[in-house]
């Protein structure tokens, strides 16, 4: 590939306890041999950018226009008419979304503004507004998974899910309840703040038989999942996920991972995946497996640059 000069624009302090994920970012492409900063967006400025070839922004800066309107201008200002501005965006951000409805109306706003958009999310057709764009999953950092899967026998609760639970996710907690009334879970997050990352994230899900990861709120219609199914995965923990169009092109489903397709199935599927310790540690190991082999971020940003400049490859 032909080096770059690219410049991370995050916002540590959305990180809390956990670094950004564009810090994760800059590290698959510095490995990738490309010359890699990473700034907060105050810090930038044309004279900070001069000779970039990318400026790669994130979710942070549609949260920072939310608070302060005209962060994404003052960014397009500063980066050089030679440079690639983009926007990489984990979050979902379907109209309908409701824990955090200026989420779309912001993003229907700045993405006209850089010059190439790649989201998680395309539930929402972003193509027609953003003047390149591409449909760009999560990844993980190996470097966060790195410890000893802890073996079958030694796991004292039943299940495990980490995430939110608040309004527009009414669903989780209906399949929560319908676990937890059969079996122990440990459920970190649940409409709180208590969240886990990195080692304590890989530690956490050592203690648990399965790991449940639900499907995707109804109205985005298989166009997204949540990158929870990633970082759950590279943990080893066999899990067990709800099922929708598009994902079984990065897990198999029954050899992976195990998919559900409604309540009562989930119901069914959990109990044989707990009852058998032999197929937990089989599922729990491919999905490891695949995960740190395939669903990185140097996987990622690898096709990420190769879709801003096609002719990347020598």
């Amino acid at each position: 590939m032909t080096k770059r000069i690219v410049c991370i624009t995050a916002n540590r302090a959305f990180g809390g306890r956990d670094i950004p994920n564009g810090y994760r970012v800059a590290r698959a492409l510095a490995a990738a041999g490309h010359d890699v900063s990473v700034m907060d967006h105050p810090a930038v400025t044309p004279a900070a950018l001069i000779g970039s070839d990318l400026v790669l922004a994130f979710g942070t800066v549609v949260s920072d226009e939310h608070k302060t309107p005209g962060i994404v201008d003052r960014l397009r200002r500063a980066v050089p008419p030679s440079a690639v501005l983009a926007l990489w965006y984990f979050d979902y951000c379907h109209p309908s979304l409701r824990n955090a409805p200026w989420k779309h109306p912001v993003m229907r706003r700045v993405v006209p503004r850089f010059d190439f958009v790649a989201t998680t999310d395309h539930s929402w057709p972003w193509e027609s507004i953003a003047p390149r764009y591409m449909h760009l999953t999560q990844g993980v950092d190996p470097a966060d998974f790195d410890g000893t899967v802890a073996a079958p026998e030694v796991r004292r609760h039943d299940f495990i899910y980490t995430g939110g639970n608040h309004t527009g996710f009414e669903y989780r907690e209906r399949q929560l309840k319908r676990l937890s009334a059969r079996w122990r879970g440990m459920i970190i997050g649940r409409g709180r703040w208590d969240r886990v990352y990195g080692p304590r994230f890989f530690r956490a899900y050592q203690t648990a038989r399965i790991a449940f990861v639900p499907g995707p709120p109804p109205e985005c219609g298989g166009h997204y999942w949540s990158n929870r199914i990633y970082l759950a995965t590279a943990t080893g923990t066999p899990c067990l996920v709800g099922w929708c169009p598009g994902i079984d092109d990065h897990f198999v489903g029954d050899s992976v991972v195990v998919y559900y397709h409604d309540d009562d199935d989930m119901m069914r599927r959990a109990a044989e995946l707990i009852g058998d310790p032999f197929r937990r540690s089989r599922i729990g190991a491919a999905g490891r497996e695949r995960t740190l082999t395939t669903h990185t971020y140097r996987k990622r940003t690898d096709d990420l640059m190769e879709a801003i400049w096609p002719t990347n490859r020598k």
